[in-house]
């Protein structure tokens, strides 16, 4: 079968400032794709929508590459213009009514933090890595751009790191995100030891390096 079109997205590891609102709100979902055709997520994806519009079937984004290509923060583009078409038509009619997200909207935004603190970790390539695969589906009411439903299936979760971390690695966020975001008397209620004292946090047995505990980039507290 086919699988196009296709964009290739470099990660160049610092922000560019073209992935925020003044950039998204120039590739309008009325606009024809045609007459804009430059290279960018919010283009491929404003073309994903109007074909969509067009002839409601099932659209496929697949969004793949190496540890650290920027595959996780693609897919928070992806669903950031879709979970704003009524916005952006809304400001392009320069209706001062914009439309409110939807509970759905609402929850497919911000289930990205939870996702990646149970299933992403630090390796030697990538301070943010998903050690996991998603498979993801929404449900859009045409012509409005009403996201309805979602859901999200995870798998081919990395099992491995749960119970040991190679050199300059650390396990999932979600155990360190619990050693320092919680208040003494929480960590007394759930039993939690200190990072240091359990042993599947420890390097490979044999290693030199010392067990890697905080990321620079990382707010574990926060």
């Amino acid at each position: 079968t086919w699988a196009r079109p296709m964009l290739l997205v470099v990660n160049p590891f610092r922000d560019l400032g073209n992935v925020g609102d003044s950039t998204m709100i120039k590739y309008q979902p009325d606009e024809n794709p045609e007459e804009r055709e430059d290279p960018h997520i919010f283009g491929l994806t404003r073309r994903a929508w109007r074909e969509f519009c067009k002839a409601p079937s099932c659209h496929s984004f697949v969004i793949s590459g190496e540890s650290g290509a920027g595959k996780t923060e693609t897919t928070k583009h992806v669903l950031k213009y879709l979970s704003a078409i009524q916005r952006l038509r809304a400001e392009a009619q320069g209706d001062s009514a914009v439309p409110p997200e939807s509970p759905v909207q609402k929850a497919l935004m911000q289930m990205n933090p939870i996702l990646e603190a149970w299933g992403n970790a630090k390796t030697v390539r990538n301070d943010n890595s998903s050690r996991f695969g998603k498979f993801m589906k929404m449900y859009i009411q045409p012509p409005a751009g009403l996201i309805v439903a979602g859901s999200v299936q995870d798998f081919l979760l990395e099992r491995s790191r749960v119970v040991g971390q190679g050199p300059k690695e650390r396990g999932y966020h979600i155990f360190y995100q619990l050693s320092q975001g919680l208040e003494p008397a929480e960590k007394a209620e759930l039993h939690l030891k200190p990072i240091r004292e359990y042993q599947f946090f420890q390097p490979a047995a044999g290693s030199k390096e010392p067990i890697c505990e905080v990321v620079d980039k990382i707010n574990d507290k926060k």
